[in-house]
């Protein structure tokens, strides 16, 4: 719950990795998940 808050206070992302450089995924949740995330 609290990193899909994180996700919704920092829009818009332009990219997937600015989660990532953000820093609200951290690095093994990013890769694991990175095939499955998707910015609209």
């Amino acid at each position: 719950p609290v990193t899909a808050q994180n996700i919704i206070e920092q829009r818009p992302y332009s990219s997937v990795e600015e989660l990532l450089n953000k820093k609200i995924l951290k690095t093994n949740v990013y890769e694991t998940n990175k095939d499955k995330l998707s910015i609209y």
